[in-house]
């Protein structure tokens, strides 16, 4: 029954990518697992990126600048293109593989790439649907995402220059796609029009970068509250009772008695880690009395 399985899989893999890439079955089936997979990543860059700057000028939040979609699809193509050289970009065909936001929403994972042993190392979002779960503004998530770039570079240069090698792991987690819009922004001084509108982008954003995302969104500080008990488990856990004779200061530089820095990073609010996991996860808007 496993041997069977395992071939009703693949046929439906063969037709699925035969689908996606316009070339006959029998094609698909003489190739290689690294082809087979390699052509099914390539065409699906093509036609996400193709598709995602049709949906933003179809859209009512985006406005497109200077280019229509099939040209700002290209440009995005080659950013995608740029980037699988160095990660390999694979699609998530199923629409329901999520990330689940702290309890804050969801968000659907559209690539993943994969280490020696086949499991997902890298899960990229896309920040549009990010922004739009964690209720971002457009040009605000625009800024944070040249923020993330200035700050990858900075941190590549640096890794690099130790190294005495160039890479390329830093500034990978962020991937511009290229796309020149505007949104409107009641926040944005109004042009000669008198519209008050932004720049505004989008991008893939990998996993390990959504802490970071967290911290625009309005629910940044609920989720803060939501989850100070887990990183005081956290800090005990990664520092123990180092910090035991370390004292806390007021705001007048005056030390608070009987207070330690390891009592204040590592106050677990008296709940246990596996409180301390449920409480940081379960969204917005439940007191404590009804964890």
């Amino acid at each position: 029954m496993t041997e069977q399985h395992d071939a009703d899989r693949l046929a439906s893999l063969h037709r699925q990518i035969a689908e996606l890439t316009g070339k006959p079955l029998a094609e698909i089936e003489a190739m290689g697992t690294g082809d087979m997979w390699d052509q099914l990543a390539r065409t699906s860059l093509e036609t996400f990126a193709l598709g995602l700057a049709s949906r933003h000028e179809a859209g009512q939040t985006y406005t497109l600048m200077n280019e229509g979609p099939a040209e700002q699809a290209k440009r995005g193509l080659e950013n995608l293109n740029r980037v699988y050289a160095h990660r390999k970009l694979f699609p998530v065909l199923d629409p329901t593989v999520m990330i689940n936001l702290w309890g804050f929403g969801g968000v659907q994972v559209h690539f993943v790439t994969f280490g020696p042993d086949d499991k997902a190392t890298h899960r990229y979002v896309l920040m549009s649907e990010l922004a739009e779960a964690l209720a971002v503004h457009p040009a605000h998530a625009d800024k944070w995402l040249h923020m993330e770039q200035e700050q990858a570079l900075r941190a590549q240069r640096e890794h690099d220059e130790e190294a005495g090698t160039l890479g390329w792991d830093y500034v990978l987690d962020v991937i511009d796609l290229g796309l020149d819009m505007i949104v409107d922004d009641p926040e944005a001084k109004p042009d000669r029009d008198g519209r008050r509108r932004s720049h505004a982008s989008d991008a893939l954003i990998e996993a390990d970068r959504l802490l970071s995302f967290m911290t625009i969104s309005p629910w940044n500080r609920e989720f803060l509250d939501n989850s100070s008990a887990l990183w005081g488990h956290a800090f005990r856990h990664a520092f123990g009772d180092k910090l035991a004779e370390s004292p806390v200061f007021d705001s007048d530089g005056n030390a608070i008695p009987g207070k330690s820095a390891a009592d204040f990073l590592g106050d677990t609010e008296g709940l246990t880690e596996e409180e301390a996991a449920r409480r940081a996860i379960r969204g917005p808007g439940l007191p404590d009395d009804q964890d």
